[in-house]
């Protein structure tokens, strides 16, 4: 005789009232993109070069299927679900690799507080958890929340000229390497990348969307999501970021002087600050 058929994961109907807010991610999205990072470069006076690509990005997030079960002990169990998700980018103009991510988003239901535990615990609201690594030898886990709007999202301005951290820095060698980033010319721009992309580079995003928007009409009023996440090292942690020494040893000399709004000054992760959105028609 032969045993009942067994399914092992959730029909997807199923899955996609489970993964709210993340259930419009679901899918394979590729476009073309813009990447602006310093990395250590042993051979410069100030040990960093300005690498500027015009790249093919994809990213496809599946569903996990099941539970997750997180066991309690001064608290109940904990159960919730996420998506899977890899991303690659590559440079449009060699086709080499750029980047490739593998992790997961994960939405974390509402936390009651537990007063009795010692020290008592206090309550969390829903969020969302998004936990990667990449091949650089980085890997982080950071935490944010999810809100809605009915018009499209605002790109703010993210300045990527760095500025000094402290008094730790000639005034000459700052200027030469601000340089870099006000003459774009100098580091080999892109084909079809505005040199104000440089200094700004959520301007690239700005102006897709709005070339998006005259195309299709209905984007004209969208329904959007914002993902708004960060890995910080505050107290308490709010999430958290594990670079392998060598990233560590090799990028100390740019991160200690410099500050960059966008967080672009080398391969090393020391925090971050992300804004995801999604609009539908």
């Amino acid at each position: 005789m032969a045993e009942p058929h067994f399914r092992a994961s959730f029909t997807l109907e199923d899955i996609v009232t489970k993964l709210s807010p993340l259930q419009n991610l679901l899918g394979r999205w590729v476009r073309k993109g813009f990447n602006l990072i310093s990395v250590p470069d042993a051979n410069d006076p100030f040990k960093f070069l300005l690498l500027l690509s015009a790249t093919w990005e994809s990213i496809e997030f599946t569903p996990i299927g099941g539970i997750i079960l997180n066991r309690g002990a001064d608290q109940d169990n904990l159960t919730f679900t996420g998506l899977n998700y890899m991303q690659q980018v590559s440079d449009a103009v060699s086709n080499g690799a750029l980047h490739v991510e593998a992790g997961q988003w994960l939405t974390i239901p509402p936390v009651p507080a537990t007063p009795t535990a010692t020290p008592p615990i206090p309550e969390e609201e829903a969020t969302l958890i998004r936990q990667a690594t990449i091949l650089h030898g980085n890997s982080l886990l950071a935490k944010g929340i999810s809100r809605g709007s009915i018009s499209l999202p605002p790109f703010p301005v993210e300045d990527a000229i760095p500025t000094p951290k402290g008094q730790g820095i000639p005034a000459n060698v700052l200027t030469a390497i601000q340089n870099r980033f006000n003459n774009p010319a100098l580091s080999a721009l892109p084909p079809n990348i505005d040199a104000s992309f440089v200094k700004n580079p959520n301007l690239y995003l700005e102006r897709g969307l709005q070339a998006l928007t005259q195309k299709k009409q209905s984007l004209k009023n969208p329904i959007t999501a914002t993902f708004i996440i960060s890995a910080t090292l505050d107290n308490p942690p709010n999430g958290g970021i594990i670079n392998m020494p060598f990233l560590s040893n090799n990028t100390k000399v740019t991160s200690s002087m410099l500050h960059s709004g966008s967080n672009l000054l080398s391969r090393r992760m020391e925090h971050l600050l992300c804004n995801y959105n999604i609009a539908k028609k």
